[in-house]
């Protein structure tokens, strides 16, 4: 099966977004110290004893916090027209063994073959397939051209071929 996928501006900020999204322990973490950390600066604040320090330590934090947030949703904007696989055209083909990729623009010509054990995550989104071998990696599939059987014979093909524990086909 070949599908053909061009890597447009919405699209990888769209993966990225599902990069971001798809770290939930450290967003938990996030929350978790920002309310131990709020909650102590109240705790002192009740009791008169807040000093310069402990504005400086709060609002280290809070500069922390929007720091996170900018590099996970708003950096990735800035420089998307920058990124090297803007306008990426891929053919994926879908085998039995692997699936093999066709990169080509102004910058990139090659060929690879993934062998289905290096994806570590799958998720379908809309008609967006995002084949992850890395916590911030991955490959961009668009399945827009695909009736419901090609749909089905490829999700059927990945589930036999890839065992992880996230595997999502929504």
């Amino acid at each position: 099966m070949e599908i053909r996928t061009v890597y447009t501006k919405e699209r990888l900020l769209a993966f990225n977004r599902v990069a971001a999204g798809y770290k939930p322990w450290f967003w938990i973490v996030l929350v978790v110290c920002n309310v131990v950390v709020l909650a102590c600066f109240g705790f002192l604040w009740a009791m008169h004893a807040v000093d310069s320090r402990i504005w400086l330590c709060v609002a280290l934090v809070l500069f922390m916090d929007v720091l996170s947030l900018f590099c996970a949703f708003v950096l990735p904007r800035l420089m998307v027209s920058k990124a090297k696989n803007l306008n990426l055209e891929i053919l994926y083909t879908f085998t039995p063994d692997g699936i093999q990729t066709q990169a080509k623009n102004d910058l990139i010509e090659e060929s690879v073959t993934v062998r289905y054990p290096f994806i570590t995550k799958v998720l379908k989104k809309g008609t967006e397939l995002y084949l992850f071998f890395s916590r911030q990696q991955g490959y961009v599939v668009d399945l827009s051209s695909l009736d419901r059987d090609q749909l089905e014979a490829l999700r059927m093909l990945l589930q036999s071929k890839i065992t992880v524990k996230h595997f999502d086909w929504l």
